[in-house]
């Protein structure tokens, strides 16, 4: 296990100690059951491993050094059938909606995903590689707004 590895394993592990921290009792502060929200966890804890993943390989000789560009593509709701189930509850679909500050934005449509992938694996992108595209109406930067970079 490399310096890096350890790193962003223990960077991992104090963000999810401090998320915890936030929760109380058998429901947390935004009313998600702890068992709903220990699903939730984990995919974001994922999520955020795979960042930290393609960001270290990607600069590496296997990769940048074999001509190999690698990013991310972190898509928000798209109008698909993996988001059905909020985009078919009306209570839902306005919370999430309420959620994306790009007006217009919500839900997007799939050929918008698709040309954002298209671009990333077409000739155009000989410079960008190691970054993680947020196409999610700026649901991301919302979150992250009083965070430094």
């Amino acid at each position: 296990m490399g310096g890096d590895d350890r790193a962003g394993r223990g960077r991992l592990r104090r963000e999810r100690r401090q998320d915890t921290g936030r929760r109380l009792g058998a429901h947390g502060i935004d009313g998600v059951p702890d068992i709903a929200q220990t699903a939730l966890d984990l995919y974001g804890a994922a999520k955020q491993a795979l960042q930290y993943w393609c960001r270290r390989v990607a600069l590496t000789e296997v990769w940048a050094g074999a001509g190999v560009i690698l990013n991310a593509v972190a898509l928000g709701f798209y109008d698909t059938p993996a988001a059905a189930y909020v985009l078919s509850n009306p209570g839902l679909r306005a919370s999430m909606a309420a959620l994306t500050p790009l007006r217009g934005s919500f839900p997007g449509r799939p050929e918008e995903a698709a040309a954002l992938l298209a671009w990333c694996i077409s000739p155009e992108n000989s410079q960008m590689t190691g970054q993680i595209l947020f196409a999610d109406g700026g649901y991301e930067a919302q979150l992250r707004k009083d965070r430094a970079a």
